[in-house]
């Protein structure tokens, strides 16, 4: 499935994620990197694991998710593809549904909390922000300050 019908919000994107959590029991989203599908597609797609809930019989519903992000050495190219040893840590890992830093679960209350955004965030990458210090910040103001009075003094110039 295409990324971006996984953290789509319309309401009939998000009733259609509602009841396939309600109504099956979603076991795993694997993450797939983008260019999986080239020559024909570059888009990020994911692959979701199901097993239909026999209600009446045993009462198994989504209660979290398991997700695995898969995580190739190298980009994708259309000479370059996913190869079947990059699913290897994932193989490893599913069954027990063992947390690593590709992999993590995701309960049901915050996938509806996120109105059933399905797309992986993985919690285990952290956005690193480099914060400037306040005086490398100054620094440059004063240097674009004196940059605008040079080029407004040419512009003056220029019309006189």
């Amino acid at each position: 499935m295409p990324e971006g019908v996984l953290f789509q919000n319309s309401n009939a994107f998000v009733s259609v994620k509602r009841d396939l959590l309600d109504d099956f029991n979603l076991e795993c989203v694997l993450s797939l990197p983008s260019g999986v599908f080239l020559p024909y597609s570059a888009v990020k797609t994911n692959v979701l694991f199901f097993s239909k809930g026999l209600r009446s019989i045993i009462d198994e519903k989504t209660k979290d998710v398991y997700y695995y992000e898969l995580i190739p050495p190298y980009k994708l190219t259309k000479n370059k593809p996913l190869e079947y040893v990059h699913f290897d840590e994932f193989l490893k890992c599913y069954k027990d549904r063992k947390i690593t830093a590709n992999s993590y679960l995701v309960s049901l209350e915050e996938l509806k909390n996120r109105n059933y955004d399905l797309s992986a965030k993985n919690p285990n990458v952290k956005e690193e922000k480099s914060l400037r210090e306040v005086e490398e910040i100054l620094e440059e103001l004063k240097q674009n300050q004196e940059k605008a009075k040079e080029l407004f003094a040419d512009i003056l110039k220029t019309i006189k």
